[in-house]
């Protein structure tokens, strides 16, 4: 009688505990209908994990962050290559404009008033213009200058804006960095005068004598 109390005590406790886990050391004691396992604590926490349908992975709570700071830091980058394209687009038509410009504070400006009192104050001479030859006569003014620091095609572009457009023609040989304009100073009944503009450069250009300078000879016609 004694042992089949026993028994059912057991059996009773054994049916508590069935489904049921239990810690022991570094490992877990299950208790099912299959049987009684012993569970090391490598699977133990694997299986803990896996049965929590509660738990969650932690939340990066700097990853938002660190978007909204890597967005404002590549919009930042275009802004100022932006900037950096308009001030580099910027100085390069300032370079242009300078390169260009005959009338330029860097020159000593000459004195072309006996030659524009033969010809007309109308005519235009670059400040900078060195008079180097000039012959006056009845028929013509013939008048040779040297223009440092000047490109060719820049001098021909001033003189096709500012010279008459009466018996106006206009020839180029970018080969010889040469051209010959053709107008009338005085009105379609003059005669034909024209002005020769041609790159005169001195020296080898990498070479420090190098200077940089246009030839012009203007023939007015009276």
């Amino acid at each position: 009688m004694r042992k089949l109390f026993v028994i059912c005590f057991t059996v009773f406790l054994l049916s508590l505990v069935t489904g049921c886990s239990l810690p022991i050391g570094d490992g877990l004691l299950t208790i099912s209908s299959e049987g009684v396992d012993f569970i090391k604590s490598e699977n133990n926490e694997q299986e803990l994990a896996e049965g929590d349908e509660d738990g969650a992975m932690p939340a990066d709570t700097q990853t938002g962050a660190n978007d909204e700071t890597d967005d404002d830091a590549e919009l930042d980058d275009v802004a100022n290559d932006s900037q950096s394209a308009e001030m580099n687009d910027s100085d390069r038509e300032s370079n242009e404009q300078e390169g260009s410009n005959t009338n330029n504070s860097n020159c000593e400006k000459q004195d072309h008033s006996r030659v524009l009192q033969q010809i007309g104050n109308d005519f235009y001479i670059p400040d900078c213009a060195v008079i180097t030859s000039q012959t006056f006569s009845e028929k013509e003014v013939s008048v040779y200058f040297d223009l440092p620091d000047a490109y060719w095609e820049d001098i021909a572009d001033d003189y096709r804006d500012k010279l008459p457009r009466d018996g106006f023609n206009d020839s180029s040989n970018f080969e010889k960095q040469k051209s010959v304009i053709y107008f009338k100073q005085y009105g379609e009944d003059s005669n034909s005068s024209h002005i020769t503009i041609q790159q005169d450069d001195k020296g080898e250009e990498d070479e420090e004598d190098y200077q940089q300078s246009v030839y012009i000879h203007a023939v007015i016609k009276k």
